[in-house]
């Protein structure tokens, strides 16, 4: 087993578990019966989220791909691949945003179109001895501000990198970043 996580739906409790034998079973909590085995990935799976108040379940795996599951109907939405290691996945509580930790850095992926709107946020290191590398580094976990405007993004140069995500009244691709 590499991630667990708990969804409280109105209809019932849900446990989803994700493996190294690269699937993820979701389970009924009251009688912890399996409802579904998604599969998919061709690597272990390392990361998933859940929205709140829905019932869509994101995966990531070290095979560089992200899956957006239905699990209340129990099947694929999309599959996308990121072309590097996928550590870290994250649903936007406010837009309809997929932000995804690589090894190569962030990208954040738009549901409704099924499209990148921003494709590999990077950092270089802040280590003293490192200032000036060109080497990008991997963004390991992400999590949002209680507001939902701020995301924080841990990266492998043991540095926490902050942005603030800003709602934008034009266009269907909103908000912008700030490090």
């Amino acid at each position: 087993m590499s991630v667990v996580r708990f969804h409280n739906s109105e209809k019932e409790g849900l446990c989803v578990t994700a493996s190294w034998d690269k699937t993820i079973k979701v389970w009924n909590t009251l009688y912890m019966s399996l409802k579904y085995t998604f599969i998919g990935h061709k690597a272990q799976i390392t990361t998933l989220d859940i929205v709140d108040k829905s019932s869509y379940l994101a995966s990531g795996s070290h095979d560089g791909s992200i899956m957006v599951w239905d699990i209340a109907n129990g099947k694929c939405y999309t599959k996308e691949d990121c072309n590097t290691p996928v550590n870290s996945v994250l649903f936007s509580q406010k837009l309809y945003w997929l932000i995804i930790a690589t090894e190569t850095g962030i990208k954040v992926y738009f549901l409704p179109k099924n499209k990148y709107v921003q494709e590999d946020l990077v950092a270089h290191s802040m280590i003293a001895n490192e200032r000036g590398s060109k080497k990008l580094l991997a963004c390991k976990s992400l999590a949002w501000s209680k507001s939902g405007n701020v995301l924080y993004s841990g990266w492998s140069d043991n540095h926490i990198r902050v942005y603030e995500i800003e709602d934008k009244s034009s266009g269907d691709d909103k908000g912008a970043d700030k490090e």
